[in-house]
């Protein structure tokens, strides 16, 4: 059975530390998986990924279990899934459809008690999928320390157990900050074609100046800015911050840093650029 199954996601809302969460009263975690659906109809079975194309198919089902949606992150083909040995599982975190009923407008503490009624009758039965934990919002703090800072979890995500599927979700996510040297630049793309389109980021690596990722994130008067009057970067030190920080000194989805007025740095020099 060929057909794609792609749902729309609630946006969301991203958030810092001291930001105001009194909307929402539940913390989940964020896992560095990918956005993707479980559905079951006429007892095929398959896992969909964000632009609803078919991931995983298993074998097909008896007529015992219901058509569903389920929504979760699927850990496939990231370092983080690697890491912590859960490459291939599946971690719900919400439910739509069960049985030919659509639950987009019951509340989420409803969906939840639906899919936990799921887990109990078919989901224990598959090494491959769990439920997502899920606590208190007073409880976050706990969370990201012994979960995002000591395990190395990619976030926090914010609910509120009385939304209707599509409300928006707060997210904080963890994040890591590397000082490195101006390599040169990447030429952009389709309208950026003669600007700037990445910076080329180094250190040094056995004394060796060595290019460890492209650091992207550049607005438009950076990007001509930084294409025409290359020789005034290339060799200063820059910061830049991702969601993640790999053993070779790349950042994931690194991006200029605008913690402060400017991402460059004076005050440092390109041999203190170390792994």
């Amino acid at each position: 059975m060929e057909y794609k199954l792609k749902v729309a996601r609630p946006r969301f809302i991203d958030m810092t530390a001291d930001s105001d969460r009194s909307r929402f009263d539940l913390v989940e975690l964020k896992q560095d998986g990918m956005w993707a659906v479980l559905g079951i109809k006429a007892g095929d079975m398959r896992i969909y990924g964000p632009s609803g194309d078919w991931r995983k198919v298993f074998p097909t089902l008896g007529d015992n279990v219901s058509d569903i949606m389920i929504l979760g992150e699927y850990m496939f083909g990231s370092n983080w899934a690697i890491k912590h040995s859960v490459s291939g599982q599946f971690r719900a975190f919400d439910i739509i459809e069960y049985a030919d009923n659509n639950l987009r407008d019951s509340p989420l503490r409803e969906r939840r008690a639906e899919l936990e009624v799921f887990n109990l009758l078919h989901g224990q039965e598959w090494s491959w999928f769990q439920i997502c934990p899920q606590w208190d919002i007073s409880r976050t703090d706990y969370i990201w320390k012994n979960w995002v800072e000591d395990n190395d979890y990619e976030g926090v995500v914010f609910k509120n157990s009385n939304d209707a599927y599509g409300k928006n979700w707060g997210r904080i996510k963890r994040t890591f900050t590397v000082d490195y040297v101006c390599l040169g630049f990447n030429e952009g793309s389709g309208k950026y074609k003669g600007m700037a389109g990445s910076v080329k980021a180094g250190l040094y690596v056995d004394d060796e100046l060595t290019q460890v990722c492209n650091v992207a994130g550049l607005v438009e008067i950076e990007r001509q800015n930084f294409w025409q009057n290359q020789k005034d970067f290339i060799g200063k030190v820059f910061v830049a911050t991702g969601y993640r920080l790999f053993a070779s000194g790349a950042l994931r989805h690194p991006s200029l840093s605008r913690r402060e007025d400017t991402p460059w740095r004076d005050d440092k020099t390109p041999e203190q650029c170390v792994l």
